[in-house]
């Protein structure tokens, strides 16, 4: 079963919310954190979902193409 961020934050031993911003604004983390995030996730072979990133934003950045029979051939 692949890691979550829950598994991280407690291996790093930060919040959540620190792994969150480690990977989203890491200019805002300590490096000495944000090298603790980033060992405990590259040990938990853990990467942020995209899936997860567009449906807290809200945005998924694509662009659907419907076309009718006309053009299907």
């Amino acid at each position: 079963m692949q890691a979550n961020i829950e598994d991280v934050a407690q291996l790093a031993g930060v919040s959540i919310a620190t792994v969150s911003r480690t990977f989203k604004h890491p200019d805002v983390v300590a490096k000495k954190t944000r090298d603790k995030v980033l060992a405990a996730a590259n040990e938990l072979n853990f990467w942020i979902s995209h899936s997860a990133t567009v449906f807290q934003a809200g945005r998924t950045y694509r662009i659907a193409l419907l076309l009718n029979d006309r053009f299907a051939s």
